[in-house]
């Protein structure tokens, strides 16, 4: 689930929820990438089970792994689902994390400008009459360095 919040200066806030089934799920594969890291006495490195890690190191030792292997999608997802064109990278804020939990987290992107063409009236425009045309083209004439023809050589 996602929600979008348009800010000032061209910014966007969105708010990405991620069901916690999944982010179980991510969590999972955290460990099962980042096991080799911990070393568990009594235990060969990499082979400790998941809740002695989590017991020694904290619950969340697997989350900000965990984050990572589900942000790319969320984040894509969400700006297509709301039409955004993003520029830069987003600032990331996690605002919910937990085991059991939905992953909630907010991120403020810029975005393009929206622009907003006006179409012109013929009223706002003015008029170019005849003679402002002549004047124009005789105007030009004069600025710009003629060839004579007959002489072959350049005039002003």
């Amino acid at each position: 689930m996602t929600t979008l919040e348009k800010l000032e200066k061209s910014k966007a806030k969105l708010t990405i929820e991620i069901p916690a089934e999944a982010f179980d799920e991510a969590t999972q594969r955290a460990y099962r990438k980042d096991a080799k890291q911990f070393k568990i006495d009594g235990f060969r490195q990499g082979k400790a089970p998941r809740h002695l890690i989590e017991q020694k190191f904290g619950e969340g030792v697997f989350f900000e792994t965990a984050f990572d292997l589900l942000y790319p999608d969320a984040y894509t997802a969400a700006v297509q689902e709301h039409g955004l064109s993003p520029v830069g990278r987003p600032d990331v804020e996690i605002l919910e994390v937990g085991k059991g939990k939905a992953l909630v987290f907010c991120a403020v992107v810029d975005v393009v400008p929206e622009v907003v063409q006006r179409m012109a009236t013929s009223s706002a425009l003015p008029s170019a009459t005849s003679s402002a045309k002549r004047g124009l083209t005789s105007w030009i004439e004069a600025r710009n360095l003629r060839e004579d023809l007959s002489e072959g050589r350049m005039t002003d």
